[in-house]
């Protein structure tokens, strides 16, 4: 009975941290926040500090180590909020054979249990949102050429995506993850 009463309290405390990491997200992809401009990654050291902050502390699979920084992760990424989704992708994804971020970041959306599970369904449906949101203003094509460069990704596999608005699948190619 008291080992049942521990690990029901110790779900509630997990199912709560899941919550908070779940509203920050929620911040993050606020379509409301004001929409970033695409920028030259040379511009962008700043944000990509932030960006390289919130993944260190995304990239423990300690539930202690998110829980510490789950709070500075969430103002942090209010801080980005609105960013161009190819500029975060590049932040993962360039230059791919010196970049052990794809890689960390491919572990951390394999991550299994409960908080994981629930950051890993909010992160790609906020970058899906975001893509959405940006081709209907328009501004994904413009700047699909750079990215493809950088991601080391040929320009026609992607816009043949975007183009068919396959926004999952454009996802799954620029980081193939396990379903």
């Amino acid at each position: 009975m008291f080992l049942a009463k521990v690990a029901q309290a110790a779900y509630g405390k997990l199912a709560e941290i899941g919550q908070t990491i779940q509203s920050g997200l929620d911040e993050v992809f606020n379509s409301d926040a004001p929409m970033i401009d695409y920028k030259e990654m040379e511009e962008l050291a700043e944000e990509y500090g932030i960006l390289d902050t919130i993944f260190h502390n995304l990239a423990s699979n300690k539930c202690s180590t998110i829980i510490t920084t789950s709070v500075d992760t969430i103002r942090l990424g209010k801080q980005i909020a609105g960013m161009h989704p190819f500029n975060v992708w590049e932040f993962f994804l360039s230059n791919r054979e010196g970049n052990d971020r794809a890689r960390l970041l491919q572990t951390i959306m394999g991550y299994s249990g409960v908080i994981f599970a629930s950051v890993k369904e909010s992160v790609l449906e906020g970058f899906k949102e975001a893509l959405i949101r940006r081709h209907k203003a328009e501004d994904l094509l413009p700047h699909l050429g750079s990215f493809a460069e950088r991601v080391l990704i040929p320009v026609q596999e992607l816009q043949v995506l975007i183009d068919t608005e396959r926004w999952d699948d454009l996802i799954q190619r620029l980081i193939p993850l396990e379903n």
